[in-house]
């Protein structure tokens, strides 16, 4: 059932799963089965025995199993869990999936499609690795918030893919323009050397770095505004300057709160409260870039 969904996208319930409609496509619907048997298995094993289960809960950085070792070590079942949470969110879309660095990320995006028609705002998705909140997925398979944690995550991204269907969205991870997002792309590029075409897209006047990874997985890199653009960089510098009870705004995660403010408020203070007011010159570039890589995604589609 499980494996028929990661071919096709669609898997026929047994009468013990379902009282009512026996076809489904719904990704929800197979997750859940999913996580229920999971969640019994690791129960059970708790139970019968005395060693932890086999989940990887902490992330060592300094000789961090790959995600790939990760993959192969685990059970059939685990093995099969792992690649249907990965057709489901990262290959059965209904929209263009946008994959970002960190949590603050997709609020932003969020709230300059909140200023687009409705269609615009119906064709992307943009979500991140939460930390705060793993999935099974993401404990699993090691993988946290940030650029190391899309590096890894990209390292297994062909291995989880095994949808037999073409007509799929493309999965864009979106890094920032500086060491860290030119490191994915090396990574990335470097992993998948006989697939990966590294290019450029222009969009009015301005240069926007992107590849094509695998399968449907492509990289875009932030509109370059100042040298290490981040999605802070893409509003106008009097935005950034505003200031909240005599404090400036910062940028950096660690700084001194008696002086600075961080980047939640800079979205529930500044942003949300100037959105009429606000330039959102590159962001519109950076859309019509998403837009561009799905016109070559479904150029791949039809031609390849």
């Amino acid at each position: 059932m499980a494996y028929e969904f990661c071919k096709t996208g669609t898997f026929e319930k047994s009468s013990y799963h379902t009282f009512s409609k026996n076809n489904s496509n719904e990704s929800q619907s197979i997750i859940g089965i999913m996580n229920y048997i999971y969640n019994i298995k690791t129960e059970y094993a708790n139970r019968t025995t005395n060693t932890k289960p086999s989940i990887y809960t902490e992330f060592k950085p300094e000789k961090p199993q790959t995600t790939e070792q990760i993959f192969w070590s685990k059970n059939s079942f685990k093995r099969l869990l792992l690649q249907t949470y990965f057709q489901a969110y990262f290959v059965y879309n209904q929209k263009i999936h946008i994959v970002c660095e960190g949590k603050t990320d997709p609020l932003h995006f969020k709230i300059f499609m909140s200023t687009l028609d409705e269609n615009t705002q119906n064709k992307f998705k943009f979500s991140y690795f939460n930390e705060e909140k793993l999935t099974i997925f993401q404990k699993e398979l090691n993988i946290r918030s940030g650029t190391t944690n899309l590096s890894r995550f990209i390292e297994v991204y062909s291995t989880l893919f095994i949808t037999e269907r073409t007509d799929i969205k493309p999965t864009i991870i979106l890094v920032d323009n500086d060491d860290a997002g030119n490191k994915v792309f090396n990574s990335a590029c470097g992993r998948y050397n006989k697939t990966s075409i590294r290019n450029k897209i222009i969009i009015d006047t301005k240069e926007i770095e992107y590849a094509f990874i695998c399968k449907n997985l492509y990289l875009l890199k932030l509109p370059e505004v100042i040298k290490n653009t981040c999605i802070e960089d893409m509003y106008d510098p009097s935005i950034l300057s505003i200031t909240l009870k005599g404090k400036y705004f910062c940028k950096d995660n660690n700084y001194d709160p008696r002086i600075y403010y961080g980047k939640i408020d800079f979205i529930n203070n500044v942003i949300k409260k100037n959105v009429n007011r606000i330039d959102y010159e590159n962001f519109s570039i950076l859309f019509k870039a998403l837009e561009r890589i799905n016109t070559f995604n479904l150029y791949k589609i039809f031609f390849e």
